[in-house]
């Protein structure tokens, strides 16, 4: 019980480092979707995985007519895979009451809105925003037909899915990244609690060395009375 317990957690974490890579990976296709059917042309979109900030990318793994590529069955893949890994996440794992997946729809389409109107009109950011919001609606009926039926999924096929997804390039060049990015916090909160550490150890001695000394010189003083002549 305890072993499948810590694979259930294993998976909850190798989840959450990919809900960030996978909602990347369906912007970067709809934006890359988008520009070949208003230009007609080989542009492409690409994305730097470092760890900062993600912006859009091009999915390496294809090969070939970008038409064929950057088509709604890589959406719908991923769209499929957001929706299992969020179901697994509340019914299986009970790691959390939120959808993570649907959050992070939100946030995109809140970015691609934000662009809409701070900027002047464009047509290319009123699209992607219609676009996402569309996969945002199909994504929640798939979550809420899962829900109905109660959908079963086991183990097992959650990890051959978590395998699945980061073997796929866009996803894994930012799974990399998201990981990498969370070790630097990781590190530089431990920097931070030995420094604090080391300052509350150095405070401690200071309070003990005041005390120390005012001991010692209280002693004395007694010492001094009882050695002295009585008057």
């Amino acid at each position: 019980m305890e072993n499948g317990w810590q694979s259930i957690k294993y998976a909850q974490f190798e989840i959450s480092y990919m809900i960030r890579p996978i909602l990347e990976a369906i912007r970067n296709i709809l934006r890359n979707t988008i520009l070949w059917n208003t230009t007609q042309s080989n542009q492409q979109i690409e994305q730097t995985s470092k760890p900062l900030p993600f912006s859009a990318s091009r999915c390496h793994s294809c090969k070939g007519d970008p038409k064929k590529n950057w088509n709604s069955r890589h959406v719908e893949k991923y769209d499929q895979a957001s929706a299992i890994f969020s179901h697994f996440l509340i019914r299986k794992a009970f790691a959390r009451k939120d959808d993570p997946f649907l959050t992070g729809f939100r946030e995109m389409i809140a970015e691609e809105t934000y662009s809409c109107t701070s900027r002047a009109p464009n047509d290319f950011n009123r699209l992607l925003l219609q676009e996402l919001s569309d996969i945002g609606n199909k994504y929640k009926q798939e979550t809420q037909t899962m829900k109905s039926v109660d959908a079963s999924i086991d183990l097992p096929a959650i990890y051959e899915l978590i395998s699945i997804m980061s073997a796929i390039r866009l996803v894994h060049e930012q799974l990399v990244a998201v990981k990498r990015r969370h070790r630097m916090t990781i590190e530089q909160y431990d920097i931070m609690y030995s420094l604090l550490f080391i300052y509350q150890f150095k405070m401690h001695q200071q309070f003990y060395n005041v005390n120390y000394y005012l001991l010692e010189k209280q002693n004395r003083s007694i010492n001094l009375f009882y050695q002295s002549d009585p008057i």
